[in-house]
């Protein structure tokens, strides 16, 4: 997963959600924050849980 790389576009909403996010989760940085985020969602599509789309 380290390897793979994503273009992610997002709000000043969701920037500040994920400040709150590495701050609340004693994380180093955006870029650990939104690592942890796609780790979480790629084991609930791995549980069938969620389905994430390659292109948007």
């Amino acid at each position: 997963m380290a390897n793979e790389k994503y273009d992610i576009t997002y709000s000043n909403g969701a920037l500040k959600e994920i400040d709150r996010l590495t701050k609340d989760l004693n994380l180093k940085n955006r870029e650990e924050t939104l690592n942890f985020a796609l780790l979480v969602l790629k084991r609930l599509q791995e549980n069938g849980n969620v389905s994430l789309k390659d292109d948007i």
